[in-house]
């Protein structure tokens, strides 16, 4: 019994007198408990946004329109008259779902030829998807029963919705889940590699080792520390984006010149935060502590499993320093969306920023702590 008391006594203070432990065990349960429910905050469901395109511009088209303006689960926000505009704003999410209102909509109607109302919504996010469907359903089914009352009919469906999931044609976790996370694991490799061969030449550097860490110049030691990661990780995009994508059956629709110049960029961003990361790591094993600690909320801070406008002003801010975020986010509005390059423009330009910042930031770290230049 006295052994079981001693081991337990033991056992207990090198937990509690491990900073990496506490971080994980206490820093990471609270950290999860208040990040998590913070897009479920006063359990509400949020009105999705939506517009309509109205090409009957009728008495009966305009009277639908106000039945999805009467749905608390909806929020129409544009009236137009045609597509052209319709791209732009789901990418930009500026809208969620489009309504599509066909020509001769009440013409049909009252030749009780039933008119096909598109519905399509983006079923990146499943949860905003089947909102989006059953609100719509819910506003057709009501816009029905009123027509049955005004004709004096007793037909089942005087409209015919149509649903179509844009971006997620096959309505499963693969295109929706699987494309984010494969290019999460490669920034969270890179990182992770980068910061523990850092976090040792930090360490030798301490006890007092000298060899080329020591007496190279910084500028030429960190790129040629990100040129290094980036020959590798180019192959590794290459296998996850020929093999990978085609093995587990993700769509592609990125041209191959914007996805490879976007990618580049990307990786040399990620390089470059790897390489800042291990140069104020002091030791290797801090690396894969803090990935793991930290791996977990940046998924759920990055846009692609909660919609951005659902997460906290200040953890969008947090987040936006991470090459992931845009990373992330531009490569699946390429891929996924088939977005124009000019489209994820903003979204390239962050990580050729990033990328700039922490090359200028790694250079003052070594230099500061090895004072050579």
């Amino acid at each position: 019994m006295r052994d079981f008391y001693s081991t337990f006594i033991c056992e207990a203070r090198n937990i509690f007198t491990s900073v990496s432990a506490m971080l994980i065990i206490f820093g990471g349960s609270l950290f999860y408990l208040f990040l998590y429910p913070t897009p479920y905050y006063g359990d509400v469901v949020s009105p999705q946004k939506i517009a309509i395109v109205d090409y009957d511009g009728t008495t009966s088209s305009r009277e639908m329109i106000d039945f999805f303006r009467a749905s608390p689960y909806l929020e129409v926000v544009e009236i137009l008259q045609s597509e052209a505009d319709v791209q732009d704003l789901i990418e930009s999410y500026s809208v969620y779902g489009v309504i599509i209102i066909p020509k001769d909509f009440e013409k049909h109607i009252y030749q009780r030829i039933p008119p096909v109302v598109a519905i399509m919504a983006n079923a990146s996010y499943l949860l905003i998807y089947g909102a989006i469907v059953n609100a719509s359903a819910d506003c057709i089914n009501a816009f029905n029963d009123s027509l049955k009352t005004k004709l004096q009919t007793h037909e089942r469906e005087i409209l015919q919705p149509s649903f179509m999931p844009l971006f997620n044609p096959s309505m499963g976790y693969i295109n929706y889940t699987l494309a984010p996370i494969l290019i999460f694991i490669l920034h969270q490799t890179l990182v992770a590699g980068a910061g523990i061969i850092g976090g040792t030449q930090n360490q030798q550097f301490a006890q007092g080792a000298r060899n080329y860490y020591s007496m190279a110049n910084p500028l030429i030691l960190v790129l040629s520390k990100i040129l290094v990661f980036f020959c590798i990780y180019a192959v590794l995009f290459a296998f996850y984006f020929g093999f990978a994508y085609k093995f587990y059956g993700v769509y592609v629709g990125a041209h191959i010149l914007d996805f490879w110049l976007f990618s580049t960029a990307f990786i040399l961003s990620t390089a470059a935060f790897g390489v800042f990361f291990g140069a104020i790591l002091p030791k290797r094993a801090l690396s894969t502590q803090i990935i793991m600690l930290a791996s977990m909320p940046i998924v759920f801070l990055l846009g692609f499993m909660w919609p951005k406008a659902q997460i906290a002003v200040w953890a969008s801010a947090l987040v936006g320093f991470l090459p992931a975020y845009h990373g992330i986010n531009g490569l699946l509005q390429l891929n996924q969306m088939g977005a124009s390059f000019g489209s994820v423009w903003e979204y390239f330009a962050s990580v050729c920023f990033l990328c700039v910042l922490y090359i200028v930031a790694s250079v003052l770290v070594i230099y500061k702590k090895t004072l050579r230049w």
